[in-house]
């Protein structure tokens, strides 16, 4: 169990996922033109993200898959 935790945690996903729900529980508290600030905010966050990060990282024992070797 444990090391399905730590796998989890070296994907960006993950991070991803945990940035977005730690943001919309914020959004609970605020008025709707802060909310809906908020929320373009978040999306741009996700999305560069979403662009700098690779799908893994950290130490992997995965060998990475480049696609068939013809």
């Amino acid at each position: 169990m444990k090391e399905l935790i730590l796998n989890r945690l070296r994907e960006a996903s993950t991070w991803k996922a945990i940035f977005s729900i730690l943001s919309g529980l914020g959004l609970f508290t605020l008025t709707d033109a802060q909310a809906d600030a908020a929320a373009a905010m978040m999306i741009a966050v996700y999305t560069f993200l979403s662009l700098i990060l690779p799908d893994k990282f950290g130490r992997t024992d995965e060998k990475s898959d480049n696609g068939p070797k013809d």
